[in-house]
């Protein structure tokens, strides 16, 4: 991943799409095809913008720049729509499009939420996503989870996942 000569922003803009590029791998699967609809949906989209903007601050340990962090966005976004042939201008008119959106919004909290339990840093035993994915993480019998290798903190991140992006996804588009 370091590799000779690559500079710091460069090792950024690829660790940040490289996490993008495995999860939008995942939905690809899920749905057969990724649908063209989808580069205008304004949640999957706060969704991207959120984890590219949380992954860049954690690369570069808060230090990011403006326009490092709009760079990442941008090929974040190019990255997770890859399938579909997105342009530049394309990616730059989609980052463009959810500024203000509600629903954009809802997307970056959800990221937001998922990473931030992923990495041990939300607290927040309260929130309905929360308490939903611990009560299906607590049905996961032992053997299971022992077959697996997966700790309840895997496993509660992968119930948030599938709650706040994948399965809201596959209902609004289906499978292709």
């Amino acid at each position: 991943m370091f590799g000779f000569g690559k500079k710091k922003n460069d090792i950024v803009v690829e660790t940040v799409c490289a996490k993008l590029r495995q999860l939008f791998g995942i939905l690809e699967l899920r749905l057969g095809t990724l649908p063209t609809e989808l580069i205008a949906d304004p949640y999957v989209l706060g969704y991207v913008v959120g984890t590219a903007t949380i992954f860049t601050q954690i690369e570069t340990s808060g230090k990011a720049s403006a326009e490092l962090r709009g760079l990442v966005v941008l090929a974040s976004i190019q990255t997770a729509f890859a399938p579909l042939g997105i342009t530049v201008q394309q990616a730059s008119v989609a980052m463009r499009s959810i500024y203000g959106s509600e629903e954009a919004k809802r997307g970056s909290n959800a990221a937001d939420l998922v990473i931030g339990v992923t990495l041990g840093k939300v607290d927040r035993d309260n929130d309905p996503e929360i308490v939903a994915a611990k009560a299906e993480v607590a049905n996961v019998p032992t053997s299971i989870r022992q077959a697996l290798g997966a700790n309840d903190r895997t496993l509660l991140m992968n119930e948030l996942l599938e709650q706040v992006f994948f399965a809201p996804i596959e209902a609004r588009y289906g499978k292709r």
